[in-house]
């Protein structure tokens, strides 16, 4: 399943806003740019420039658009002490005063796609953050029918964690120059699709933070196009809450012989409720799926009475 470098193009610029200090979450690096080759959107590639994950070997290589490490690309440690349920957990500290990088990333069963998602826990008001997701064995697309995916779903927040796996700093530090571990966040991703209707809508539900398993509201995918690709990019908002507005996008893609699996990213621009007293107006998610289809090897337990 190795996988060449997938260019996922610059994403120039951060955004020019207030980041928080304490336990206020550090705003996101964002602007203008393009994508190549593998064509993330930049709403969901965000500062991810190049990545390679090798499911094989279990190694991932990334280069983010500034300040992960030295050198232009950097190889990722495999740290299993932050595994969620279906997605691997890699990290990335040069020193006790770099960002610590975390990566979440699977490829699915049948070997046809794979996705994951990068972010660091925040530094000097930024934080650094993008994802992608590939194709990586054949594809046919039906033309008709309707069929759902359920799986696993796993985030990363810009909010900090415990620290417990930051490198241990000189005594004495400054807190300003303190880099934030950040926190992972699980639920579970459930998608319908229309091969009549070229359509995707779905949701993401029984989301919580791991850390202390506090709930998170969930989140609605809105309805989009399935092009003819197998690809789709969509909006999202709070399920039972279309008066708060969108709150981001998902995008994604198709793979197997008849679909039978998708994975795809989702970027949260806010994770609480307007009304939660958590809201803080900075609070972002960047988060991945990597789903199989009802019926197929592997799917969750809810798809038994499905398709």
């Amino acid at each position: 399943m190795f996988r060449n470098l997938v260019s996922i193009g610059l994403i120039a610029g951060l955004a020019a806003c207030g980041g928080g200090t304490g336990n206020n979450p550090i705003n996101g690096g964002g602007g203008d740019g393009e994508t190549t080759q593998n064509d993330i959107p930049e709403e969901l590639a965000r500062n991810l420039q190049r990545i390679n994950y090798n499911a094989d070997t279990d190694t991932l290589i990334v280069e983010i658009s500034s300040l992960d490490s030295g050198e232009g690309e950097a190889t990722y440690d495999r740290n299993p002490a932050l595994d969620v349920p279906g997605y691997s957990a890699f990290t990335l500290q040069d020193d006790p005063l770099d960002r610590m990088f975390v990566a979440l990333v699977a490829a699915s069963t049948d070997g046809s796609v794979q996705a994951g998602v990068v972010a660091d826990g925040g530094q000097f008001n930024r934080y650094f953050s993008g994802g992608f997701y590939e194709r990586t064995g054949p594809y046919s697309q039906p033309t008709t029918g309707q069929v759902s995916y359920a799986g696993a779903y796993a985030g990363i927040t810009n909010l900090p964690a415990a620290g417990d796996n930051l490198l241990d700093p000189p005594p004495g530090t400054d807190p300003s120059l303190l880099p934030r571990e950040p926190r992972i966040t699980v639920g579970t991703a459930f998608l319908n699709v229309s091969f009549g209707d070229n359509s995707v809508n779905g949701a993401v539900y029984d989301r919580s933070f791991v850390d202390d398993g506090s709930a998170l509201p969930d989140v609605t995918l809105i309805e989009t196009e399935l092009d003819s690709n197998g690809e789709f990019l969509g909006t999202v908002e709070f399920s039972g809450r279309p008066d708060e507005g969108q709150i981001g996008s998902f995008g994604g893609i198709l793979g197997g012989e008849g679909a039978t699996s998708v994975a795809g990213v989702i970027y949260l621009d806010s994770i609480y409720l307007s009304d939660d007293p958590r809201n803080t107006g900075f609070e972002n998610e960047v988060g991945v799926f990597v789903l199989p289809q009802c019926g197929t090897p592997g799917a969750p337990s809810i798809c038994d009475d499905l398709n």
